[in-house]
């Protein structure tokens, strides 16, 4: 087992062999919990996908953000019929 370090700043990913403070069985149901919880909270209709689940760490420019149409979405604070 590895353990994965994937960011978007340099370096960008580490792969270390897995510290075994715990039997593998253990750390494998674990995951799957933790895979299956998330699944269930994603398959919520309640639930919002944020693109910027975290505004203060989002990246300055994301390949993404135009989809989520932040730019329009943010210009239109005011609360005016032009949108700005």
């Amino acid at each position: 087992m590895e353990y994965w370090q994937l960011k978007g700043s340099s370096p960008v990913g580490k792969i270390s062999p897995a510290t075994r403070k715990k039997p593998v069985e253990e750390v494998v149901k674990e995951a799957l919990e933790g895979v299956t919880n998330l699944v269930s909270r994603f398959d919520d209709p309640a639930t919002p996908y944020e693109s910027r689940p975290v505004p203060d760490m989002a990246p300055k420019y994301s390949d993404y953000e135009h989809l989520a149409r932040i730019k329009e979405w943010s210009a239109g604070v005011d609360g005016g019929e032009d949108g700005g």
